[in-house]
């Protein structure tokens, strides 16, 4: 057992180090609608972006695990409480796109 979660594990450590880092807005609220999607085992399509992550069903770990995926993937320390502090797709892309020195602008 131990080696199947070492080699899933192993497999989304390669994923996560392959993503390129996003240039817009855009591509951030892509990557978190995709990432939650994924987490709560939903559609994408399903996301309402303006909806708070806990109403999505995120309860304090999970939200706490993907600030760390977020924080590997971007590069950059963020706090575990970022998805209290912006509760939802809207307000943490613009977040983190302000924390990137990227465009909120439409590209």
């Amino acid at each position: 057992m131990k080696s199947l979660v070492r080699g899933v594990t192993g497999i989304f450590q390669a994923k996560k180090k392959s993503m390129p880092l996003p240039t817009t807005v855009q591509e951030i609220r892509q990557h978190l609608v995709e990432s939650l999607a994924q987490h709560l085992s939903v559609s994408p399509d399903s996301i309402n972006h303006e909806k708070p992550f806990a109403e999505l069903g995120f309860d304090s770990l999970q939200a706490v695990r993907f600030s760390g995926e977020l924080e590997d993937w971007l590069k950059v320390k963020l706090p575990p409480t970022l998805l209290w502090e912006y509760p939802n797709v809207i307000a943490l892309a613009d977040q983190l796109a302000t924390e990137l020195k990227l465009s909120l602008q439409p590209a």
